[in-house]
């Protein structure tokens, strides 16, 4: 089986991106927002990898 990654991002057409560049080599979960990546990972087994955007102001 194969480790998943978790993607996270507010921007669905940077998740949409994501998921069709990795849809062949990873399983992989999205959200959409902090709250909700924290709810999948208090929810599933660890991830492997989180990949997450960060906007610095």
């Amino acid at each position: 089986m194969k480790e998943r990654i978790l993607l996270v991002d507010d921007e669905v057409n940077i998740l949409n991106s994501y998921q069709r560049n990795l849809r062949k080599l990873f399983h992989f979960d999205v959200a959409s927002s902090g709250a909700e990546a924290l709810e999948m990972m208090a929810a599933n087994k660890p991830y492997a990898l989180v990949i997450s955007d960060i906007d610095l102001l």
